[in-house]
């Protein structure tokens, strides 16, 4: 586990330790991540849509099933 000041701040950790895939539920912590392959920006069913504004390289997910189901198929 470890603990952040800054959102910002986990880029450097994921990007030490090689992190292959996050989950997040704030787009802008996601943006940062660039050295991440798979950025998964996670709803928890939340009813409304996430907006227009999700980049490309965003995978969004609605719940945990979902999530479960994608990871598996890249497995």
């Amino acid at each position: 586990m470890h603990f952040v000041r800054e959102r910002r701040d986990k880029a450097p950790v994921c990007e030490r330790l090689g992190i292959t895939h996050f989950v997040d539920d704030h787009l802008d912590v996601l943006a940062y991540l660039t050295s991440v392959q798979h950025r998964h920006l996670f709803l928890g069913g939340r009813d409304e849509p996430p907006g227009s504004d999700v980049p490309e390289w965003a995978t969004v997910t609605h719940d945990w099933a979902e999530l479960a189901a994608i990871l598996a198929r890249n497995a």
